[in-house]
């Protein structure tokens, strides 16, 4: 259609080094249809590649004014404010979107990882529940609530209830099958959190999470050998500075307690109370959210 011939051709000529040539052919097109939001976001596009991100979010300030403007113009402008350092801007243009597109589901996404980013664990729970109101039966919205849920010690029995209904749905996504296991982990029920989460970590081996989490699991059941391979492992990947103060303290506490005395830091499991996990279809049953793993 237009506006792809007109990215293509407005791409060959930056590569060409003709981004004078591509900003004079976008005002043109611009100048007859001044109302067309997709236009604006090729000329930021455009600038935002010729490093003009500032002239990039004004562009997209104008799109988002227009009527009909899609969804993934908002997200644009947000990432272009984050790259500015403008991060109040890049929250209210993600409000402005839940607002305008409520059924856009990466808005809610992008706004309640910028919410738990920021330190407001509150907000981010909030704006997922909001997301998941309109979107119950995604096993994203599921699993991403029961994560938050979980991170912020807050009803465990709901959050166990959305991870196992994501887990139902999605299979063979790790990050689903790493929130369920922490459920499980949460509940106490830890021989249904390590097989869980060992079957996760076949999918994603240098999942910090969910080495960390196994790490955790094999703490409370008093397999100190494997709880200290895994925190030592988890330690060691992008994702620790979310988990390296406890995983500490646990290696330190196991360190410091005597090696005949070490069964008695186990918990008691509850896994009797609860059904186990279907091992015949396991390949099928398995899944979890992927934002948290980002920075996430």
């Amino acid at each position: 259609d237009l506006i792809d011939a007109a990215f293509r051709y407005c791409s060959l000529l930056v590569k060409t080094g003709r981004p004078e040539t591509a900003s004079e052919f976008i005002a043109e097109q611009l100048s007859r249809k001044q109302n067309f939001p997709l236009l604006y976001y090729l000329a930021a596009g455009i600038a935002q590649k010729t490093g003009r991100a500032a002239s990039a979010a004004k562009l997209l300030e104008k799109a988002v004014s227009l009527e009909h403007a899609p969804g993934y113009i908002y997200m644009k402008l947000a990432e272009i404010y984050r790259s500015i350092h403008k991060y109040e801007k890049a929250a209210r243009i993600l409000k402005q979107c839940t607002r305008t597109k409520p059924y856009f589901q990466d808005a809610w996404l992008a706004l309640a990882k910028y919410n738990a980013d920021s330190g407001d664990p509150e907000s981010a729970i909030d704006t997922m529940q909001q997301g998941y109101e309109n979107f119950k039966d995604s096993p994203v919205f599921q699993s991403n609530l029961a994560w938050l849920l979980l991170e912020n010690g807050q009803q465990t029995d709901r959050a166990l209830s959305l991870a196992q209904a994501a887990y139902e749905k999605l299979g063979n996504n790790p990050a689903v099958a790493d929130t369920l296991g922490w459920a499980y982990f949460h509940q106490k029920i830890y021989s249904q959190a390590a097989w869980v989460l060992s079957e996760a970590e076949k999918q994603a081996p240098e999942n910090g999470f969910i080495l960390y989490h196994l790490g955790m699991t094999f703490y409370k059941k008093g397999q100190m050998d494997k709880a200290v391979t895994y925190l030592t492992k988890a330690k060691k990947t992008e994702s620790a500075q979310y988990f390296a103060e406890q995983a500490d303290r646990v290696l330190k506490k196991i360190s410091n307690t005597p090696e005949d005395t070490l069964e008695t830091l186990a918990v008691p499991d509850h896994d009797k109370m609860f059904s186990s996990p279907d091992i015949d279809n396991a390949e099928e049953d398995m899944l979890s959210p992927q934002w948290k793993h980002q920075s996430p």
